[in-house]
Protein backbone atom coordinates (compact mmCIF):
# COMPACT_ATOMS: atom_id res chain seq x y z
CA UNK A 1 0.00 0.00 0.00
CA UNK A 2 1.65 3.06 -1.36
CA UNK A 3 1.42 6.50 -0.11
CA UNK A 4 3.57 10.26 -0.23
CA UNK A 5 6.46 11.25 2.10
CA UNK A 6 4.56 13.47 4.32
CA UNK A 7 8.20 15.34 4.96
CA UNK A 8 12.00 15.62 4.68
CA UNK A 9 14.20 15.07 1.62
CA UNK A 10 12.08 13.45 -0.70
CA UNK A 11 8.32 15.28 0.68
CA UNK A 12 5.60 14.88 -1.63
CA UNK A 13 6.92 11.86 -3.47
CA UNK A 14 5.58 8.55 -4.22
CA UNK A 15 6.56 5.95 -1.16
CA UNK A 16 5.08 1.91 -1.05
CA UNK A 17 4.52 2.63 2.48
CA UNK A 18 5.31 2.64 5.87
CA UNK A 19 5.35 0.70 9.13
CA UNK A 20 4.28 1.29 13.07
CA UNK A 21 1.53 4.05 13.79
CA UNK A 22 3.60 6.89 12.36
CA UNK A 23 3.99 4.71 9.14
CA UNK A 24 7.82 5.53 9.08
CA UNK A 25 10.11 4.28 5.62
CA UNK A 26 13.71 4.50 4.59
CA UNK A 27 12.22 5.71 1.47
CA UNK A 28 11.20 8.81 3.52
CA UNK A 29 14.40 10.30 4.57
CA UNK A 30 14.13 12.94 7.34
CA UNK A 31 15.83 16.71 5.50
CA UNK A 32 19.71 16.68 5.94
CA UNK A 33 19.46 19.25 9.09
CA UNK A 34 17.55 16.05 10.90
CA UNK A 35 19.14 13.18 10.00
CA UNK A 36 22.08 11.98 12.97
CA UNK A 37 22.97 9.07 11.36
CA UNK A 38 21.61 5.32 10.89
CA UNK A 39 22.17 2.64 14.16
CA UNK A 40 23.35 -0.57 12.35
CA UNK A 41 22.37 -3.05 15.54
CA UNK A 42 23.64 -6.71 14.47
CA UNK A 43 20.04 -8.46 15.67
CA UNK A 44 19.98 -12.43 14.95
CA UNK A 45 15.91 -13.52 15.30
CA UNK A 46 15.13 -16.91 15.82
CA UNK A 47 11.82 -18.95 16.60
CA UNK A 48 13.76 -20.52 19.48
CA UNK A 49 14.69 -18.64 22.67
CA UNK A 50 17.44 -15.66 22.90
CA UNK A 51 18.74 -15.37 26.10
CA UNK A 52 21.20 -12.58 26.81
CA UNK A 53 23.04 -12.85 30.38
CA UNK A 54 25.45 -9.67 31.68
CA UNK A 55 28.45 -10.07 33.65
CA UNK A 56 29.24 -10.02 36.93
CA UNK A 57 29.29 -6.23 36.53
CA UNK A 58 25.52 -5.95 35.20
CA UNK A 59 26.90 -5.12 32.00
CA UNK A 60 25.86 -6.62 28.56
CA UNK A 61 27.15 -4.75 26.01
CA UNK A 62 31.01 -3.87 24.95
CA UNK A 63 31.14 -0.04 25.91
CA UNK A 64 27.89 -0.13 28.69
CA UNK A 65 28.11 2.32 31.52
CA UNK A 66 25.20 1.67 33.43
CA UNK A 67 24.49 -2.08 34.80
CA UNK A 68 21.46 -3.57 33.98
CA UNK A 69 18.95 -3.25 30.67
CA UNK A 70 15.87 -1.68 29.21
CA UNK A 71 15.61 0.84 32.56
CA UNK A 72 16.08 -2.08 34.93
CA UNK A 73 19.30 -1.58 36.74
CA UNK A 74 18.99 -5.10 38.27
CA UNK A 75 18.19 -6.62 35.57
CA UNK A 76 20.75 -9.88 34.48
CA UNK A 77 19.06 -11.45 31.93
CA UNK A 78 16.85 -10.64 29.14
CA UNK A 79 14.76 -13.83 27.55
CA UNK A 80 12.85 -12.78 23.92
CA UNK A 81 10.97 -16.24 23.09
CA UNK A 82 9.63 -16.42 18.99
CA UNK A 83 7.17 -18.87 18.20
CA UNK A 84 7.74 -21.54 15.21
CA UNK A 85 5.47 -22.07 12.34
CA UNK A 86 2.67 -24.65 13.51
CA UNK A 87 3.25 -23.11 16.65
CA UNK A 88 0.69 -20.27 17.25
CA UNK A 89 -3.09 -19.57 16.79
CA UNK A 90 -2.65 -20.29 13.32
CA UNK A 91 -0.61 -23.08 11.24
CA UNK A 92 1.04 -20.02 9.27
CA UNK A 93 1.81 -17.36 12.10
CA UNK A 94 5.44 -17.08 13.65
CA UNK A 95 7.31 -14.84 15.92
CA UNK A 96 10.99 -13.56 15.55
CA UNK A 97 12.79 -12.86 18.79
CA UNK A 98 16.22 -11.80 19.52
CA UNK A 99 18.73 -9.82 21.82
CA UNK A 100 21.30 -7.50 20.59
CA UNK A 101 23.24 -5.02 21.96
CA UNK A 102 22.64 -1.23 20.59
CA UNK A 103 26.22 0.18 19.76
CA UNK A 104 26.72 4.34 20.62
CA UNK A 105 25.38 6.28 17.91
CA UNK A 106 28.42 8.93 18.18
CA UNK A 107 25.83 11.93 19.25
CA UNK A 108 27.25 12.36 23.08
CA UNK A 109 23.00 14.08 23.29
CA UNK A 110 21.75 10.92 21.97
CA UNK A 111 24.22 7.99 23.47
CA UNK A 112 23.81 9.94 27.14
CA UNK A 113 19.92 10.19 26.88
CA UNK A 114 19.22 6.34 25.70
CA UNK A 115 22.37 4.99 27.51
CA UNK A 116 24.19 3.83 24.51
CA UNK A 117 25.70 1.29 23.93
CA UNK A 118 23.66 -1.14 25.74
CA UNK A 119 21.14 -3.95 25.06
CA UNK A 120 17.95 -3.77 23.27
CA UNK A 121 15.28 -7.15 22.77
CA UNK A 122 13.34 -7.14 19.70
CA UNK A 123 9.95 -9.17 19.07
CA UNK A 124 8.58 -9.63 15.80
CA UNK A 125 5.17 -11.46 14.92
CA UNK A 126 4.38 -12.18 11.46
CA UNK A 127 1.61 -14.33 9.16
CA UNK A 128 3.14 -16.57 6.33
CA UNK A 129 1.58 -16.28 3.26
CA UNK A 130 1.82 -19.67 0.97
CA UNK A 131 0.28 -18.79 -2.81
CA UNK A 132 -0.98 -22.54 -4.70
CA UNK A 133 -1.89 -20.65 -8.02
CA UNK A 134 1.63 -19.57 -9.16
CA UNK A 135 -0.55 -18.08 -12.63
CA UNK A 136 -2.16 -15.87 -10.28
CA UNK A 137 0.24 -15.31 -7.85
CA UNK A 138 1.28 -11.64 -8.83
CA UNK A 139 -1.95 -10.47 -8.64
CA UNK A 140 -3.63 -12.85 -6.18
CA UNK A 141 -1.33 -13.77 -3.40
CA UNK A 142 1.67 -11.13 -3.69
CA UNK A 143 1.04 -7.45 -4.86
CA UNK A 144 5.08 -6.77 -4.72
CA UNK A 145 5.62 -9.00 -7.32
CA UNK A 146 8.53 -11.22 -5.52
CA UNK A 147 7.23 -14.45 -7.02
CA UNK A 148 9.80 -16.64 -9.00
Amino acid sequence: MGGLCSGGQRAGLACAGGVGSKQTSRECLPSASQFIGELPAPLTLTTATSTATADVDGLFCPGQKVPGALGQFDARTITQTGVPLLGGPSAFSTSLAGNLCVPATGSGLVDNSVDLPGPGSVSVTGTISVCALTGACNSLCNPCALCP
